[in-house]
């Protein structure tokens, strides 16, 4: 029970540096400044519903995944996804999803993680996440179904932050993606920028890709298009003939230390002052802030398991 505690203290700790720094880089767009004051007041009173269930011994973490559809509109080689071959008639309906975040809600969950498939695919997403304004959702999307409404969509409610998944340079997003992504995703993200929506990246580690993805010419780039947050999960092979994408032992071990190297690099240099990272090690989930650690879970210490762990609630 100790040991849950400290998860979740450090956990909560994490989500005020990470909400805090958020506020500092947008000191120069009032607008999403005064939204992140909201955020920080709301991330206190579910942080308050959390510290209140840990009194009657129920332990809750701040954070939830929902993979929202099993559908997407690209077949990426070794997608988890498409690899369970789930059917599409087992999606929850908008009622149920509504619950199931309700439910999320009432308990301290305050920030919840939208993943597919292409969550994107769901035509009723905006219209569920807008009943919960206090909720942060960062929505991992493959970038192809961004277009003017959805990134309007994304302009209107500012807890509803688009996390836009790549694999690398151009050649290793289209290998991995399908030709042309790569080139798509540069013009969205370009567009988005102009919007000053607050929006992230999303990176799966893999063998080949590794070198690319740690370094910080690469990242620095990235920043420079206007991300202010960064995902780095670790591959977990899913399907017969990609175990050779998995991170070999040596890369696994290397990646603290590469992290505390960008943790360092995104306050050195003036272009990605304004940028938060968080990563994603095997067993363990780190949101980091600066040079700081803000967020450590290892739910099952004795058992390493993919992270992070994507829940499809049925």
């Amino acid at each position: 029970m100790q040991e849950n505690s400290n998860y979740i203290d450090l956990m909560n700790k994490g989500i005020r540096q990470l909400v805090g720094d958020a506020l500092k880089i947008s000191l120069l767009k009032p607008s999403l400044a005064l939204f992140i004051l909201k955020s920080i007041r709301w991330q206190k009173q579910a942080e308050k519903r959390r510290l209140d269930g840990e009194q009657k011994d129920v332990h809750v973490p701040p954070f939830m995944i929902i993979s929202v559809t099993n559908r997407c509109n690209l077949k990426c080689k070794g997608c988890y996804a498409l690899a369970q071959q789930r059917e599409n008639t087992l999606e929850m309906s908008s009622g149920k999803l509504k619950e199931a975040i309700s439910e999320a809600h009432d308990l301290g969950v305050s920030i919840i993680l939208l993943a597919g498939g292409e969550p994107l695919i769901r035509p009723d997403l905006f219209e569920i996440t807008a009943q919960f304004p206090d909720i942060i959702f960062p929505v991992f999307t493959n970038g192809m179904p961004l277009n003017p409404a959805t990134i309007a969509e994304f302009k209107k409610q500012k807890n509803v932050l688009p996390i836009i998944s790549m694999e690398g340079m151009r050649s290793d997003t289209n290998e991995r993606r399908g030709e042309g992504v790569f080139d798509h995703l540069v013009r969205i993200i370009e567009r988005i920028k102009k919007t000053n929506i607050f929006f992230g990246i999303s990176f799966t580690m893999t063998r080949p890709t590794f070198d690319t993805l740690t370094n910080e010419d690469f990242i620095r780039s990235l920043v420079k298009l206007g991300s202010k947050l960064f995902f780095f999960i670790d591959y977990i092979p899913v399907q017969d003939g990609t175990e050779d994408m998995e991170l070999t032992p040596e890369q696994t071990r290397s990646v603290y230390g590469l992290m505390e190297n960008f943790r360092r690099c995104l306050w050195r240099f003036p272009e990605m002052r304004n940028s938060l990272a968080a990563v994603s090690p095997p067993g363990v989930v780190l949101c980091t802030s600066g040079s700081s650690q803000t967020a450590a879970w290892n739910p099952v210490p004795s058992r390493p398991i993919p992270t992070p762990a994507y829940t499809t609630c049925r």
